[in-house]
């Protein structure tokens, strides 16, 4: 039984602002934790496991924007992306997990806005998502809720 370490969906460019962009990643993060509430607990990095278990993550934009682009304002449009990635907090490293988002980019050449989870190596998670049909669940939620255009699954690319 293959398993696959990453998903990862792109799609054609969005230009979005900083409020737009946090908006909709709230949404989606949201959405996840009803699709599937082990996905529900998450953490921002820090230098430590211990130190990133003191950044528990709100879904508030509040939260979010003070997190990660206190410095930018609302109707800011991003250089590149701007990327939001958060970690599940697992004891062990094999049981990490994360999921990162890149959103509001305007390159039609590098599918720049994507979603990308990174799944863990054993535990709960792991276990449940070796079923392939709980993988392709989880693949279809997110390629439906980004309106994603292309998948990559184990470093290849299809156009959806």
């Amino acid at each position: 039984m293959e398993f696959i370490e990453e998903i990862s969906v792109g799609w054609n460019p969005r230009q979005a602002t900083l409020k737009e962009c946090i908006n909709e990643y709230i949404i989606f993060m949201l959405r996840l934790k009803t699709f599937d509430p082990r996905l529900s607990e998450w953490y921002l990095g820090g230098n430590s496991r211990k130190e990133a278990m003191k950044n528990k993550v709100e879904f508030t934009y509040d939260f979010i924007k003070q997190s990660f682009y206190k410095n930018k304002k609302d109707d800011d449009y991003p250089e590149f992306t701007f990327t939001f990635g958060l970690w599940n907090g697992a004891k062990i490293d094999a049981e990490s997990f994360g999921v990162n988002v890149s959103l509001g980019g305007d390159d039609p050449e590098n599918y720049n806005n994507n979603c990308l989870f990174n799944f863990p190596y054993k535990g709960e998670i792991y276990e449940h998502y070796l079923i392939q049909e709980n993988r392709d669940k989880l693949l279809n939620f997110i390629v439906d809720h980004w309106d994603a255009e292309r998948v990559l699954i184990n470093e290849t690319w299809k156009d959806l």
